[in-house]
């Protein structure tokens, strides 16, 4: 059985598994499962929020973020827009960097305020967002804890926090 793309293939697979668990993050100590059905409409929403923020078919969106199901939900969601995932993994050292020029969109891993041992903080993220200089970076992972209005105030004018719902223009 052949399949036209990554897209297609994971929304056959959809229909398949609906209400059968796909991916697995630990919270708060104990494991939770998304659905199939959940994680297609997190990556249908997150697509459209791309695409209402202006990416383009061919625009590269970088992910910067640890292995979660956010970063494969974000990847499927750049490739249903037609845009072309570029990952960049936050054990990149400096010279690794000089490949990420003249960037539309960053999609960046910023859990909190201080410092965590698996996941970038606000501060961490604001350096890598100054180090691409992209057209626009999107906060992704944002700690329940975290106020919407008050990390607005830390945030560059090309910067926003992702929220649920969220629809991005490129």
């Amino acid at each position: 059985m052949g399949f036209q793309s990554l897209n297609k293939l994971f929304l056959d697979r959809v229909e398949d598994n609906l209400d059968k668990p796909f991916l697995w993050s630990k919270i708060n100590k104990e494991w939770k499962s998304i659905t199939w059905e959940e994680t297609s409409k997190k990556v249908k929403e997150f697509s459209s929020g791309l695409k209402a923020h202006g990416i383009k078919p061919g625009d590269r969106v970088v992910i910067v973020s640890e292995n979660r199901p956010e970063w494969l939900i974000t990847d499927l969601a750049i490739m249903l827009a037609n845009g072309i995932t570029v990952p960049a993994y936050t054990t990149y050292t400096e010279k690794d960097y000089k490949y990420f020029k003249n960037l539309k969109y960053l999609i960046i891993d910023c859990l909190w305020y201080k410092n965590h041992p698996s996941h970038f903080n606000l501060e961490k993220s604001l350096v890598m967002i100054k180090k691409f200089s992209p057209k626009k970076a999107i906060l992704t992972n944002l700690h329940t804890d975290i106020d919407y209005k008050e990390i607005k105030k830390y945030l560059p004018k090309n910067t926003i926090p992702a929220y649920d719902g969220l629809a991005v223009t490129l």
